[in-house]
């Protein structure tokens, strides 16, 4: 069976499906563990929730708790997406997004950007922290056109690094110098944090890296400037110039980094 195929009769609840995996299961890991986060009922409310059906499909796999765990997040996140789907008031509206400062909300944004705009200053941040997390055309729709009017730029810049393409590259680079010439030092250190978390891994987010050398010659945290050297070191940005210097740093980790390298070339 395909994977294609596999998927499909997974959505079905057919028991082939638990067959194949008894019998390949590294075919079909990654698919079981899609069907672990989400409600795969055609109609729940007639046939359940098919939680026998999903789990005896992971139980298969040595390291079957990492299905589980997925499992459970996926409930907690969807919980809270219904909590806040369903409050009016903006206060609980605010602690429902909440959850979503440190995970992707899983609807449709358009809500959360309207919020953005609310008149309670805890539903309007809460609303930015959670956009942040998401990568979405209508998120970077949104950001786009923010900028283009110079809207909440330090909040903006979040949401345009998680939703970076190329094509990006010179508006925020545009945006970060502003923050440089502005002097506003906090929201460059929260620019770099929000930059250097599109380098994580699994992040899904194409590297900015191109921002890295601004954010080690202006980033006033030495912590933060250890990172970009990092970032720049994976991508071969590290000129001898910089390695010289950071012989010198501030930063005990940047000058042992630095001696290191050194003594390799």
């Amino acid at each position: 069976m395909t994977k294609k195929d596999f998927k499909e009769a997974v959505l079905r609840g057919h028991g082939r499906c638990i067959q194949a995996v008894q019998e390949k299961p590294e075919k079909y890991r990654d698919i079981v563990l899609w069907a672990c986060q989400r409600n795969i009922s055609y109609d729940a409310q007639c046939e359940g929730t098919r939680s026998w059906y999903v789990y005896t499909m992971a139980s298969v796999y040595p390291d079957k708790e990492i299905f589980i765990n997925a499992a459970a997040d996926a409930q907690t996140v969807n919980r809270y997406a219904m909590a806040y789907r369903e409050q009016l008031q903006p206060e609980l509206r605010a602690q429902a997004l909440d959850a979503f400062s440190c995970c992707p909300y899983p609807d449709d944004p358009q809500p959360i950007m309207e919020d953005t705009r609310s008149f309670c200053e805890a539903l309007r941040n809460g609303a930015w922290r959670a956009l942040e997390n998401m990568r979405h055309p209508a998120v970077r729709e949104f950001a786009l056109k923010n900028a283009a009017k110079g809207d909440r730029n330090w909040e903006n810049f979040g949401l345009l690094v998680t939703n970076f393409t190329p094509e990006d590259e010179v508006l925020l680079e545009k945006l970060l110098r502003e923050m440089i010439e502005a002097k506003a030092w906090d929201d460059l250190h929260a620019a770099g944090l929000d930059i250097y978390r599109a380098f994580y891994k699994d992040s899904g987010i194409p590297h900015p890296k191109h921002l890295l050398p601004l954010l080690y010659e202006y980033n006033p945290c030495s912590l933060c400037r250890e990172s970009a050297l990092v970032y720049m070191s994976r991508h071969r940005m590290l000129t001898e110039e910089i390695l010289a210097e950071c012989l010198y740093d501030s930063n005990d980790d940047i000058r042992r980094m630095a001696q290191r390298r050194m003594s390799k070339r």
